[in-house]
């Protein structure tokens, strides 16, 4: 088997020069405000699709987002809305049997899952441990099982079976380096890129990563502000001892001005115009440099060589919820890696103007820990 164990984080070399972009963005004066809504549907409308461009670096709260009247519409409001009599008829179900959802619509929207279809997704709306929230750093509690005992290192390996159908041996770096055929496609909510066939450890249990995908703005928020972008790592097991049959590992993507992105974020970037709704290989990806990077993180230069740096293999939050997109089942175990990745301003550009903003809102803990592996 082939084993990725990161090594230790390097000094960051200096920034690359920034690309050339062939899109020009000019914002023109506010325009007047549109005549008012008859059934409040713009309410919802402003609230998950905002046309003010999202500022890189100051955060954006989650309970609020800049409509088209330049007014700030609360979560809230919106909920209320959607409990009073005025709310719309459930949006019907597709002609071929499916239930079609988005994330900005009002019918089918975040705040509709769990009754649109005639309730075909009902647990989006009534289950009490949902995914994402809002993590306050303050209240996180030291992981108890990790008292006097090894960490959980987290890791990525790939097995001899999948490497003989996956993954392809690149000569040159050490020795060789592993580059797992992964399939990209894009299917209407998120780019996902699956067939990495890897395998990851977690508390004596062995999952199988079958695809990972990406989110803008982050659906996981922390002290109330999302990050630029989130990847969701998804992984399944078949060990009838298993708490939890689903395991997602998140990682969280910041654009910081001076600060390049890593090589696989470039080479997801460079295969959006062969996007298709149907897995293709459409770039190759190097694993085993994207594992690395996930699973360390980001340094900045002043604190490249900081004695207090510990990396994401063994700094990471944990808690228990459910898959963050219909039908949103429960009983997944959550890893949110600490250490934020840098990625270029025009590379997240690339990957927004694909996807829009694709992130459910964060639902109530509802008493539901959320542990840590160092202290906050």
């Amino acid at each position: 088997a082939v084993k990725i164990i990161p090594g230790a984080p390097g000094v960051p070399g200096e920034a690359g020069p920034p690309g050339m972009s062939g899109d020009t963005y000019v914002q023109g004066q506010r325009g007047a405000p549109g005549a008012p809504g008859h059934d409040g549907l713009s309410v919802a409308h402003a609230y998950y699709r905002a046309p003010v461009p999202y500022v890189h670096g100051q955060g954006v709260a989650p309970e609020s987002i800049v409509g088209q009247s330049g007014q700030t519409y609360y979560h809230s409001s919106v909920q209320n809305y959607y409990n009073s009599a005025a709310a719309p008829a459930l949006a019907p179900a597709t002609h071929d049997g499916t239930c079609e959802w988005t994330y900005d619509g009002a019918e089918d929207g975040p705040l509709s899952w769990g009754t649109m279809c005639h309730e075909s997704f009902p647990v989006c709306g009534q289950g009490k441990s949902q995914s994402p929230v809002n993590i306050a750093v303050k209240n996180l509690e030291w992981d108890g099982e990790s008292k006097g005992q090894a960490l959980d290192t987290l890791g990525w390996y790939i097995p001899e079976s999948a490497a003989t159908t996956y993954v392809t041996y690149v000569k040159g770096r050490g020795g060789g380096s592993v580059v797992p055929l992964a399939e990209e496609l894009y299917d209407g909510h998120t780019f996902e890129v699956e067939h990495i066939a890897a395998e990851l450890s977690y508390k004596k249990v062995v999952y199988s990563l079958k695809q990972f995908h990406l989110h803008i703005l982050s659906e996981h928020t922390f002290d109330d502000t999302h990050y630029d972008l989130e990847v969701q790592f998804v992984h399944t097991t078949q060990d009838a001892s298993a708490q939890n049959k689903v395991l997602i590992v998140s990682a969280f993507f910041k654009v910081e001005a001076g600060q390049g992105s890593p090589q696989f974020v470039r080479e997801l970037v460079s295969a959006i115009p062969r996007l298709s709704g149907a897995p293709a290989d459409v770039v190759p990806l190097d694993f085993a440099a994207l594992a690395q990077t996930i699973m360390i993180g980001s340094l900045s230069h002043r604190g490249a060589t900081s004695s207090d740096f510990v990396p994401n293999f063994k700094n990471y939050m944990a808690y228990q919820g459910s898959l963050s997109s219909p039908p949103c089942t429960q009983g997944v175990q959550w890893i949110l890696l600490r250490n934020p990745i840098f990625i270029y301003g025009e590379d997240w550009t690339a990957l927004h103007k694909l996807m829009g903003y694709n992130f459910r809102p964060v639902q109530p803990l509802n008493g539901r820990p959320v542990t840590t592996t160092v202290a906050a």
